[in-house]
């Protein structure tokens, strides 16, 4: 379990996270997004225990971070954006070092290092040095690292840059895989990779959390499967007066095409949908050529929110 309450973080005098609250308590995927300088990294490193907070508290399974550092470290397993690799070593030599420095007990380093191979499908390459991989085999090095000491949570920051489509694709398998028995905190500047991998988002912007949901109604509730680019025959005038007569069109634009069509962006409102909106245009008589809706994703969402 994860909790944040009223955390704040300043760097000489500038506040970068202001009063963060949240809750986690099952495993999942959770996406942090956000301009650039939202604070995204700052609050990794906060959960990481590599910041701690200038006010409130962050409580991991119940144990005040900045009261019991090493022990509450003891559970999370970070994987920098950079992660550092020693090229020279073998993996299987690297990942047993590291779980040394993690305090894993010398009985069980074998065991956790066997496991951590296994679950991230490098059993064939512990004999392989580190300088010889590809980028790909880079990054599973990088996540059995973050795994050896057997931790509860998992926080990735862009853990798929740099990869080719191929291995992006494998790593958001293995990710999902890890899931299961891992609470994990994911950022990322690609939206998609956020809406396939995440079951729920923290927005960031200016240090607070503007957003908290999770991932279908982070974009739902700004209603864009309500939002209609249409084509009609019929003048301004006259299409104003049908506006009003329906009373649940909202106008966000609107043009004229020529002397006969003009084009309009809608958003319809009180659950009104544009099968709604077809069938009242055609018992008007009045003719459409493009009726199309705007489909509801993650990116349109966050757009949405930043304006």
């Amino acid at each position: 379990m994860i909790k944040l309450e009223s955390v704040t973080k300043k760097f000489d005098k500038k506040v970068i996270l202001d009063s963060i609250s949240f809750n986690i308590n099952n495993n999942k995927v959770i996406g942090l997004l956000g301009k650039n300088g939202a604070g995204k990294t700052t609050l990794m490193r906060l959960i990481t225990g590599y910041f701690l907070p200038d006010e409130g508290v962050i409580s991991i399974f119940n144990k005040d971070i900045s009261l019991n550092p090493i022990e509450v470290k003891k559970n999370i397993g970070y994987f920098p954006e950079n992660c550092p690799l020693y090229d020279d070593m073998k993996v299987d030599e690297f990942l047993k070092y590291r779980a040394r420095i993690k305090g894993v007990l010398p009985r069980h380093v074998n065991k956790r290092l066997r496991q951590v191979l296994k679950d991230c499908d490098i059993s064939d390459y512990g004999k392989f040095l580190i300088k010889n991989l590809s980028k790909g085999y880079r990054q599973r090095v990088g996540l059995a690292d973050s795994l050896i000491h057997n931790p509860k949570i998992l926080v990735l920051d862009e853990p798929t840059v740099g990869l080719d489509p191929k291995q992006i694709k494998e790593f958001r398998t293995l990710i999902k895989e890890l899931s299961k028995n891992h609470i994990i905190f994911l950022s990322s500047h690609i939206m998609h990779e956020i809406e396939v991998l995440c079951d729920e988002i923290i927005i960031l912007d200016k240090g607070k959390i503007i957003s908290t949901d999770r991932i279908n109604k982070s974009y739902d509730k700004f209603n864009f499967s309500k939002n209609i680019y249409i084509e009609l025959k019929i003048d301004i005038l006259n299409f104003k007066k049908i506006v009003d007569e329906l009373n649940y069109i909202n106008v966000r634009s609107i043009k004229e095409i020529d002397d006969i069509w003009l084009s309009a962006e809608l958003d319809l409102k009180d659950n009104k949908t544009s099968d709604t909106l077809s069938s009242d245009l055609f018992k008007k008589e009045i003719k459409v050529r493009i009726l199309n809706v705007k489909k509801s994703n993650l990116e349109n969402a966050f757009i949405e929110l930043m304006n």
